[in-house]
């Protein structure tokens, strides 16, 4: 057996301002040089840096695997990810990438697990992670994605009566929130409303509506 969750380009922008630093630090800031993710080849040496279980600021080293690797992730789209056999643990997931000249190649994303692996973890490369910062610091949100503005939770629900048998069950996501000014409130859903369907589709969870939703 073996367990991955990929999210889609699971990025965030954070903004430091100037005044919120002392003098001293601004001068200890180097700015991190972004390379080609397209140069990569098979073989090349990487590295991986984060803060790997908790313990503090870590170094892990490797090879790219594989380019080009294509995974589902949770909401049911594809995308490509570099596959590398640097150690990816909790920690330095969300970490950058690095190849030998120093340059940030890509940002770690996740790594497969389970009985019988080892070594294969998997990052968004930078050429495709850029495009996704820079419409976080321009526009607030990554444009092109359809988006509702609700949290949801997966309830089940007893059906029938209880026989000898027992009584069957069925599962419909919840809102558990609705974020204010979201396409979801405009449209009057409420906190606690169950979701039976999506576009005349009768859904059983959470992660089929973000699955439709990116159908739109």
């Amino acid at each position: 057996q073996r367990q991955m969750c990929i999210r889609d380009r699971d990025l965030a922008v954070i903004k430091v301002e100037k005044s919120d630093l002392s003098s001293n630090t601004l001068e200890q800031i180097k700015v991190i040089e972004v390379g080609d993710s397209d140069a990569l080849e098979v073989g090349e040496q990487v590295v991986a840096i984060g803060n790997a279980l908790g313990y503090g600021q870590s170094v892990t080293t490797g090879i790219v695997s594989a380019l080009d690797r294509s995974l589902t992730n949770e909401n049911g789209t594809t995308s490509t990810y570099i596959q590398t056999d640097a150690a990816i643990n909790p920690g330095n997931s969300g970490g950058g990438l690095f190849n030998a000249d120093g340059e940030l190649v890509g940002i770690v994303n996740s790594k497969a697990s389970g009985e019988n692996v080892e070594g294969i973890g998997f990052a968004i490369p930078m050429d495709t992670a850029k495009s996704v910062i820079t419409d976080l610091m321009d526009h607030g949100f990554v444009t092109g994605r359809p988006y509702l503005g609700i949290v949801m939770q997966n309830v089940a629900f007893t059906t029938g009566n209880r026989g000898f048998f027992g009584s069957s069950y069925t599962t419909h996501p919840q809102i558990y929130s609705i974020e204010s000014g979201s396409a979801a409130e405009k449209a009057g859903l409420k906190v606690n409303d169950i979701i039976l369907a999506f576009g005349g589709e009768q859904i059983t969870s959470s992660s089929e509506i973000s699955a439709l939703l990116y159908g739109y």
